[in-house]
């Protein structure tokens, strides 16, 4: 505590300067935090990304698998020879297309409501 240079005794400091130097202190931490978070910010940017680029590479394969079938399984139908063995080929063959994406996107739901908690691991089905 500041002493007066009248009297001996000594004055509390002002209450003001005591928020001031919190006001300070608040601040230097906030600013050492956000410069020891700000690499770990950076990967986990890069991370979903990656994620996202992956995720959307995974879903769309499948269905342009399952658009080529459609449109291949057309023209076999609107042609002279109408083949029907090939287009129960491309209709089973876009099926199993929409089977691959059903199991991806229900991965992506579980593994989301795995990490929102509202699913447990255990509960999931091999």
């Amino acid at each position: 505590m500041p002493r007066t240079p009248w009297a001996r005794r000594t004055v509390p400091a002002p209450a003001t300067d005591v928020m001031g130097a919190e006001l300070v202190v608040h601040d230097a931490l906030d600013g050492a935090i956000g410069l020891a978070l700000a690499p770990l910010s950076s990967h986990v940017t890069e991370v979903r990304d990656e994620f996202l680029a992956t995720t959307t590479h995974d879903v769309l394969q499948p269905m342009t698998g399952i658009k080529v079938g459609i449109q291949t399984a057309r023209r076999e139908l609107a042609g002279p020879s109408r083949e029907i063995a090939k287009v129960d080929r491309l209709l089973n063959r876009a099926e199993s297309e929409v089977d691959r994406l059903t199991a991806l996107v229900t991965s992506l739901a579980n593994a989301s409501r795995i990490t929102l908690g509202t699913i447990s691991s255990w509960k999931l089905k091999p």
